[in-house]
């Protein structure tokens, strides 16, 4: 996925293919659920070692399944859940485990580009439990690969009235709200009101949300708000191992000094 300004083409930080969104709700959403399911959690090794003594344990497949997809092994994670589908469901686990696996499945088949069958067990989570946020923050991240931004922008909405204090997703759809290449679609004031959101949640101490905040003040035209917050980001992680964060944030620097917002390509 690439990012454009006039003529110049720039490289999210996370970037790694094409579905390089996914990657990233993955990791998130992921960890989200984890956090839910602290009582129902524990580190790889464990897991792994659960799956391999009892293969027929569904919500250990499930749990294992998270972890590999927050590791970005998204075929081995693909493994976990469908097997975990074809296992009675464990009973009492957090959010509902079949919905749960149907969810994590989607994810993991998008992230692999299986965008089609990938969606279908997203719609199918949602039909099991409506009230399952993170599907919807996965959706809106299958709609942006398929170009279905409008939709995108809905399933994003219903992600957060259900998840309103989790900074990476109001990032990424303060994100995508500032740099689509619809007009349409695209809300410079709503995007802004996110990424604040984001930046209060993080204490300000988070160089990415600083980021997308100013690009969402770029696209509201507001080019020196932009230019504070991408020099208070570049402040948290100058000097530091980051470089590729680095060079990103003065790519953005430059561009918002020379007054060019960020359009999503």
């Amino acid at each position: 996925m690439a990012w454009r300004a006039g003529d110049r083409r720039i490289s999210r930080t996370a970037t790694l293919g094409a579905c390089v969104a996914l990657v990233i709700a993955a990791a998130v959403l992921g960890a989200m659920t984890r956090e839910r399911n602290r009582d129902y959690w524990s580190n790889e090794t464990i897991l792994a070692d659960t799956v391999r003594k009892s293969p027929e344990n569904a919500g250990a497949r499930i749990f294992y399944g998270v972890e590999l997809l927050g590791q970005a092994r998204f075929s081995e994670a693909e493994a976990q859940f469908r097997a975990a589908l074809s296992l009675p469901p464990p009973q009492g686990a957090g959010i509902g485990p079949t919905a749960g696996a149907h969810m994590y499945l989607g994810s993991a088949l998008c992230a692999q580009n299986k965008l089609d069958e990938g969606i279908a067990h997203l719609e199918q989570a949602l039909a099991l439990n409506p009230r399952l946020s993170e599907a919807h923050g996965f959706l809106a991240e299958a709609r942006i690969s398929q170009g279905r931004l409008a939709e995108a922008a809905a399933s994003f909405e219903r992600a957060i009235a259900g998840l309103p204090d989790v900074p990476p997703l109001l990032h990424r759809a303060a994100w995508f709200l500032a740099t689509a290449p619809d007009g349409q679609v695209r809300n410079g004031a709503r995007a802004v009101e996110l990424a604040e959101r984001a930046v209060r949640l993080t204490g300000g101490r988070d160089w990415m949300m600083l980021d997308g905040l100013a690009v969402a003040y770029a696209e509201q035209g507001r080019f020196a708000e932009a230019t504070n917050a991408i020099q208070r980001a570049l402040a948290l992680v100058q000097g530091g191992p980051n470089v590729r964060a680095i060079a990103e944030l003065q790519q953005h620097l430059s561009l918002f000094q020379e007054g060019r917002p960020l359009r999503l390509r």
